[in-house]
């Protein structure tokens, strides 16, 4: 009987307090839990936002690098347009759009391409009548439903449609940059004719984008 007593006076007198305190603590844990699952979740969002900014930085130094390299080509070209940044955007976002980019053009081609036809002018008219950025022909634009030869004057509509034909040129001859590149500037019929003939259609104008960074 006493050594009942004694256990429960050992029960009551050290272990209740005990377990008083083993709750308090995995209360504390546990909301120290919560805590770093908070965090946790809180620096994932974080390091979103880093990658996300990042990426973004990123971007945009690729434009300015873009920008400045034809710049810089442009002036030694003595071109009185240069190409801004805003241009850069366009070619890049026109290329993204894989229905349009079928042959995966690279932004160096067309920034090239755009060098060597107009020297950035988007007022630029050849003496062939060509208009645009891309000395894009006004017969050629009827054919991609494009009626009103004045629009070719506006950059994005320009150089969407210079990616388009190019692309469609290139896809003739499964995708060769090359070719398409000498369709695009001496014709689709003259290319076909020259390489039947089994000769090489090159008018050093493929020579001339890729000078520059095409291709």
């Amino acid at each position: 009987m006493r050594k009942i007593l004694s256990t429960l006076v050992v029960f009551v007198v050290v272990l209740l307090p005990c377990g008083g305190i083993i709750y308090e603590r995995s209360q504390e844990l546990k909301h120290l839990r919560s805590k770093i699952e908070h965090l946790k979740a809180e620096n994932a969002k974080l390091q979103s936002v880093l990658h996300d900014g990042n990426k973004a930085v990123s971007e945009l130094q690729k434009r300015i690098t873009l920008s400045r390299y034809y710049t810089f080509l442009a002036r030694a070209r003595g071109c009185t347009h240069e190409p801004s940044v805003v241009l850069v955007e366009t070619v890049l976002k026109v290329l993204k759009n894989e229905q349009i980019n079928r042959c995966h053009f690279e932004p160096d081609d067309i920034m090239a391409l755009l060098l060597v036809e107009s020297c950035f002018n988007p007022r630029a008219k050849s003496h062939a009548g060509a208009l645009g950025l891309g000395q894009v022909m006004p017969r050629t634009a009827n054919e991609y439903g494009i009626d009103d030869k004045a629009r070719l004057y506006e950059p994005e509509l320009n150089i969407e449609l210079s990616v388009k034909i190019l692309n469609d040129y290139a896809a003739q001859y499964d995708c060769n940059k090359r070719l398409g590149l000498l369709a695009y500037n001496r014709g689709p019929t003259k290319v076909a004719q020259v390489l039947r003939q089994g000769q090489d259609p090159s008018n050093r104008y493929d020579d001339k984008v890729i000078r520059f960074g095409g291709l």
